[in-house]
């Protein structure tokens, strides 16, 4: 059964505060989370990239995943102390320019390794359906620091 998280609650499993927060309505449904992100063009990081064309840092689209993995993984395996975090980069294809006000429609499966490592694949696709970026990543489960 999907549990859907609302703002207060993503942040309550995310240590990302201010425009470093991608992610804000978030549902997880066993091993897959679902999420929306949108970046407006007041972002203070998009002011120069690029100017005449501000387009969305493709790294912005790998770190929302990250974040979303992030959600899935503190909701589903809370005997995994610490934080989420990415720990590498399989692969990514970003589709199509990502531009502010764009609403991307991600979904990932989460799977668990050994360790405290998960893999998370998946994709965002645009609000027509189009892919945006496909992703594979992986994220890490580390100990904050004392």
């Amino acid at each position: 059964m999907a549990q859907a998280f609302s703002a207060e609650q993503v942040a309550g499993l995310l240590p990302h505060r201010g425009h470093a927060l991608f992610v804000a309505s978030v549902e997880v449904d066993g091993d897959t989370v679902r999420g929306e992100c949108v970046w407006q063009r007041e972002h203070p990081h998009l002011d120069g990239h690029f100017p005449q064309m501000p387009i969305v840092p493709g790294v912005f689209l790998i770190e929302a995943g990250a974040q979303l993995a992030g959600v899935l993984i503190a909701a589903r395996h809370p005997g995994e102390r610490g934080l989420g975090m990415l720990a590498g980069v399989r692969r990514t294809l970003v589709h199509r320019p990502v531009l502010p006000g764009d609403r991307i429609h991600f979904e990932l499966d989460v799977r668990a390794n050994p360790g405290g490592m998960f893999d998370a694949k998946g994709t965002g696709r645009f609000a027509d359906g189009g892919k945006a970026v496909t992703l594979d990543l992986m994220v890490a489960v580390r100990a904050p620091a004392d």
